[in-house]
């Protein structure tokens, strides 16, 4: 393949952030009142009127897509509980991923004084995705064949409102770059039907919420 010209990238912001923070351009304050409006909308994680209108190819222990988006939505509101230092900024976050074989992890953000150095939710499933994903040179044979069929097909990130947020930079970055682009990120969308503008959730790859990644190490 041809080295990338990044003199030539042409790109829209649509395509760089396909999925914004339903929080994007409110104060601290703000958000926090638009993440109770939702919870009261949506009866926070039971889902009961925020809908799936997706599906998944794989459903451990025959699990509908429903019902992994809400166990992961639970798991997830779980986890951002565990963030303890809401002085630096009220909103929580936490993330969780189902896996082939139907088990799960969760993690949540670990706020730094220094915003910026946080460490993300979806980054912080990183270790475990790797140690169930990646077989051990190690390992039984047997054994190693089946961890490299262990993926993880559905991941969801929210705040402590249930409010579903897409992977910021760092964990997009991650799915997109190390093997794990097919992994199907729950966002939060809007369907428009007869009686009404209804919030409702939709599947889509994590190759999907970045431009292709350009091939910097491609030769001419």
């Amino acid at each position: 393949s041809k080295r990338h010209d990044f003199r030539r990238v042409r790109t829209t912001l649509r395509e760089l952030y396909p999925h914004p923070s339903p929080y994007t351009r409110l104060s601290s304050r703000e958000a926090m009142e638009e993440g109770q409006r939702h919870t009261t909308r949506n009866s926070g994680a039971s889902g009961r009127v925020m809908k799936c209108r997706s599906s998944l190819m794989v459903r451990p222990n025959g699990m509908t897509a429903e019902e992994a988006m809400r166990l992961l939505l639970r798991l997830a509101i779980q986890a951002s509980a565990r963030d303890d230092r809401p002085e630096l900024h009220p909103i929580k976050y936490g993330a969780a991923v189902l896996f082939s074989d139907g088990s799960t992890a969760s993690a949540h953000h670990k706020k730094a004084l220094e915003y910026g150095c946080s460490l993300d939710a979806v980054g912080q499933l990183a270790q475990t995705v790797e140690d169930k994903c990646t077989p051990s040179s190690s390992a039984d044979s047997a054994v190693n064949i089946l961890r490299t069929l262990i993926r993880p097909i559905l991941l969801l990130q929210c705040d402590q409102y249930g409010v579903i947020h897409a992977p910021f930079a760092v964990g997009r970055a991650y799915l997109q770059e190390h093997g794990f682009g097919d992994c199907l990120v729950v966002v939060q969308d809007r369907h428009i039907s007869d009686d009404g503008c209804h919030e409702c959730v939709l599947f889509v790859k994590a190759n999907e919420l970045a431009p292709s990644t350009p091939a910097v190490w491609a030769r001419d």
